[in-house]
C-alpha cells in the first residue's frame, strides 16, 4: 500500500512536470472523426468544431457503415460550412480502417482527432496545436473528462475517469506516457506515414490510439507530451447503464494485453494487488485483527494520496469537486478492480452493433483498406 500511494503521488506530482506551451502556433490542421450510428452527438460536436477560434482547419468525418441518419446530419452541416467534408468508408471496417481513410484524405500537417459524441471549447485547436511548434514533438496527448448530470452513477464515471486521467497526465510528465484516449489526441501526418500507419497493430480489433502510441514512443521516446491546459479538455457523456459501461471498460483495458513493457505494466498490476491485498486483509482481520490495523493504515495512505491526485486533476480542468462520488468510488474500487481485472481476461465485448474481439479479427486492415 506505501508503494502504491507512494506511486499516486508521484502521479500528482508528474502532472505539474508537464510542459506549458504558452504561444499559439498555426499550421494546417485536419480534424478527424471516425462515426459510426452517431446520428444523435455528432451534430453537436459539428456545431463546436464550426465554432473554433483557428485560422486554417478541416473536418473529415468517416462514416464507418452507420445504420442511423449519421450521414444525412453531417452532410447538413457540410453544406453551412465548406470546411466540413463527408466520406464513406469504401473497404474494410473498424475505427482503425475510418481513421487511416480520413488521414489518405487530409490535407493538413497535423491531425487531430476526437470521437462523434464529444463537446470542445473554442480554443480546443489551438491548445492542442501549440506544442506541435517544437520540432521533437511528434504526438500530443490531451485530457478528456466526463460529464456527471444524469445520475449519480455518472458522477461515479466521472470520478473513476479522472483517475485515469491523472495516471495519465502524470506519466506522462515523467517522459513515460502510458494511456492515451483518441477523444483527444493529436500527432503530424508525416509522423503517421514515416511508421507505417497502424501495420503491426492492424490485426487488433482495438488501440488506434494506445498501440499506435507505443509505436511512436519506439522510435521517438521523448517525441509524446501531454497537454494540461484546461481550454484543451474534450468532455464526453458517461454510458447509460452498467452493460454499456462494462462492454466500454472491458473494451478499454483489452488494448492492456499488447506490446505491454514492464513499465507499463506495472501500474495495472500493482492496482491488482493492492486491492485484491485490501479485502483479504478485510476477510483475515475476523481471525486476527492485526490484519485490521494494518488494513485501515493502508487505506488511509490510500485515501490521502487518492485525494491529492484526484483533487488536483479537478482543479486544473476546472471541474466541481464530488466529495460524494469520491468518498463512494473509494470504498467501491477494490471490488471494481478484481471484477474487471478477471472480466477482460475471460470476457468479450460488444461495441457499436459488433459482437466480439474475434469477429474483428477476421478483418485486419490497413490505410483504409482490408488486408487479405
Amino acid at each position: 500500500m506505501v508503494l502504491y500511494s507512494i506511486v499516486v503521488m508521484m502521479n500528482g506530482y508528474g502532472w505539474l512536470r508537464n510542459v506549458k506551451y504558452r504561444q499559439p502556433y498555426c499550421v494546417k490542421v485536419s480534424v478527424i472523426v471516425a462515426a459510426r450510428n452517431e446520428q444523435n452527438g455528432i451534430g453537436d460536436l459539428l456545431k463546436d468544431l464550426s465554432r473554433q477560434r483557428y485560422p486554417d482547419l478541416e473536418v473529415i468525418v468517416v462514416d464507418d457503415h452507420s445504420e442511423d441518419a449519421t450521414a444525412i446530419v453531417v452532410k447538413r452541416w457540410a453544406e453551412r460550412d465548406h470546411r466540413i467534408k463527408y466520406f464513406t468508408l469504401e473497404e474494410g471496417s473498424g475505427k482503425k480502417s475510418a481513421v487511416s481513410y480520413g488521414i489518405e484524405r487530409a490535407g493538413g500537417e497535423i491531425m487531430l482527432f476526437t470521437d462523434a459524441d464529444c463537446r470542445l471549447g473554442a480554443f480546443w485547436i489551438d491548445r492542442m496545436v501549440r506544442p506541435f511548434q517544437n520540432d521533437q514533438v511528434h504526438m500530443v496527448l490531451g485530457p478528456v473528462m466526463l460529464t456527471a448530470h444524469q445520475g449519480f452513477f455518472s458522477r461515479l464515471q466521472k470520478m473513476e475517469f479522472s483517475s485515469l486521467m491523472g495516471f495519465t497526465g502524470g506519466m506522462s510528465g515523467w517522459g513515460n506516457p502510458i494511456f492515451c484516449n483518441g477523444a483527444n489526441l493529436a500527432y503530424r501526418k508525416s509522423t503517421f506515414e514515416a511508421l507505417g500507419g497502424f501495420k503491426g497493430i492492424d490485426g487488433i480489433p482495438t488501440g488506434d490510439d494506445e498501440l499506435f502510441m507505443r509505436k511512436v514512443l519506439k522510435d521517438f521516446p521523448d517525441g509524446v507530451i501531454f497537454q494540461t491546459s484546461q481550454k484543451s479538455v474534450v468532455v464526453t457523456d458517461p454510458p447509460l447503464s452498467w452493460k454499456q459501461f462494462e462492454a466500454q471498460r472491458v473494451r478499454w483495458a483489452s488494448k492492456w494485453n499488447y506490446q505491454k513493457t514492464v513499465v507499463e505494466s506495472l501500474p495495472a498490476v500493482l492496482i491488482f494487488v493492492i486491492h485484491a491485498a485490501t479485502l483479504l486483509m478485510l476477510v483475515t482481520g475476523f481471525w486476527d485483527h492485526l490484519y485490521w490495523y494494518v488494513g485501515l493504515c493502508g487505506l488511509g495512505l490510500r485515501l490521502l494520496s487518492e485525494y491529492i491526485l484526484l483533487r488536483g486533476v479537478y482543479f486544473f480542468t476546472r471541474q466541481s469537486w464530488d466529495f460524494v462520488a469520491f468518498a463512494v468510488m473509494f470504498l467501491l474500487y477494490p471490488f471494481y478492480a478484481i471484477y474487471f481485472a478477471f472480466k477482460t481476461l475471460f470476457g468479450d465485448y460488444q461495441w457499436k452493433g459488433r459482437q466480439n474481439k474475434e469477429e474483428e479479427e477476421t478483418a485486419p486492415v490497413h490505410s483504409g483498406k482490408r488486408v487479405d
